[in-house]
């Protein structure tokens, strides 16, 4: 991704399977374009909501956790703070209320859940299906996405599909291919299956 903060300046960033990669990767975009870097960031971002811990243990209290420590990272754009905040109001809401918090965190985790399938979709999209998407975005479709943020993703996939049905049938090969990997094989790590590194 590209934000500009000037017409001189940008942000710019990716996200990888790994540090060295992400690195190489960016430095490669960076000499193309002629770009000249004032500096890095990176961060290990999680990307699975599988075995990612809501609470652990702490001098004999149990911490719930929020964030990027609770799984709640949106796997589309790998942003985490608006679900971050959802994931303290559900902490909270649990300790104020005396609920269990799981189950306050049910709305958030259907909401990633949503994200991840859209990414796992988006995994197996070739050019030419990412040029195929920007073509079917209409009139009705722009207006769904100009009515709702990134951050609620399951008022914008249904209302999207009866106003551009289209996209349906653009994604039904790749959604049939993102079904079978959410039971990952026992034998790939745990830490690899749950975290990207995201480097601007």
């Amino acid at each position: 991704w590209l934000v500009p903060e000037s017409p001189a300046h940008a942000v710019v960033g990716l996200i990888a399977d790994d540090q060295h990669e992400a690195r190489d990767s960016l430095r490669r975009f960076l000499t193309a374009q002629g770009l000249q870097p004032l500096g890095y960031q990176a961060a290990q971002v999680p990307f699975s909501l599988q075995e990612s811990p809501l609470w652990r243990g702490s001098a004999g209290s149990r911490v719930l956790l929020v964030g990027d420590a609770a799984g709640q990272v949106k796997v589309t754009t790998v942003g985490g703070v608006v679900m971050g905040l959802c994931g303290a109001q559900a902490a909270a809401r649990a300790i104020l209320q005396g609920t269990d918090y799981r189950r306050a965190l049910l709305g958030l985790r259907k909401e990633l859940w949503l994200h991840l399938l859209v990414r796992r979709v988006l995994n197996h999209f070739t050019g030419a299906a990412y040029d195929g998407l920007l073509d079917l975005v209409n009139h009705r479709t722009r207006g769904i996405l100009a009515a709702h943020t990134r951050d609620d993703i399951a008022r914008v996939l249904v209302p999207s599909l009866f106003a551009q049905p289209r996209l349906l049938w653009l994604a039904a090969k790749p959604l049939l291919r993102s079904v079978a990997p959410f039971h990952k094989p026992r034998s790939e790590p745990t830490s690899q299956a749950r975290r990207r590194v995201s480097v601007r």
